[in-house]
């Protein structure tokens, strides 16, 4: 099992999902293995990242499963693009050389079934499941909370600079000449 936990305030919940996760490797009779991944790497570098820690998933998961905690909204989108290439390459109704195309874009080493992974966002005492099983993707619109909130404040500020702008009354200079507000 591949699981991935986001936080946004660390709380008792986290242990549960590390619970869970060891319950399960147990009975899978498989070892645990832990990674925390680094959200301050530049993206390109999140990217090589994440398809390095799913080949390492892939050649120890007959023997052990992988919890990866991580606060990258980065990580979340790269493993749904393998996920995305893991279910188009296994779709029944793809065209014929289809397969080969996505492992042009998407070795096919660094493709990850959905239904082998598990992600969660933690907050405080409250576990949420971030898989999406009608898309098959990871929800990280949790994680990315920050981006909402940044493109909130910016499109506030437009609106008052327009609104602003249409306010501004007529000015005329020296020469007669009308200045007005496009």
């Amino acid at each position: 099992m591949f699981f991935c936990v986001a936080f946004y305030e660390n709380g008792s919940a986290y242990f549960k999902v590390r619970e869970k996760f060891e319950k399960q490797c147990k009975e899978q009779g498989k070892k645990p293995c832990y990674h925390q991944f680094d959200a301050n790497d530049f993206p390109l570098l999140q990217v090589e990242k994440v398809r390095q820690l799913v080949s390492l998933y892939h050649s120890s998961k007959a023997d052990s499963s992988l919890l990866v905690w991580t606060n990258s909204p980065y990580f979340y989108t790269i493993l749904n693009n393998l996920i995305y290439a893991y279910d188009l390459a296994n779709d029944k109704k793809k065209r014929k050389g289809l397969r080969e195309k996505i492992n042009e874009v998407i070795p096919e080493r660094y493709w990850l079934n959905f239904d082998e992974v598990q992600a969660y966002f933690v907050s405080g005492d409250t576990v949420t499941d971030m898989l999406d099983n009608e898309t098959r993707l990871i929800n990280a619109e949790p994680v990315d909370m920050a981006s909402d909130t940044i493109m909130d404040e910016f499109n506030l500020l437009y609106e008052m600079k327009w609104n602003d702008d249409e306010k501004t009354t007529t000015h005329t200079d020296n020469s007669s000449n009308t200045l007005g507000v496009c």
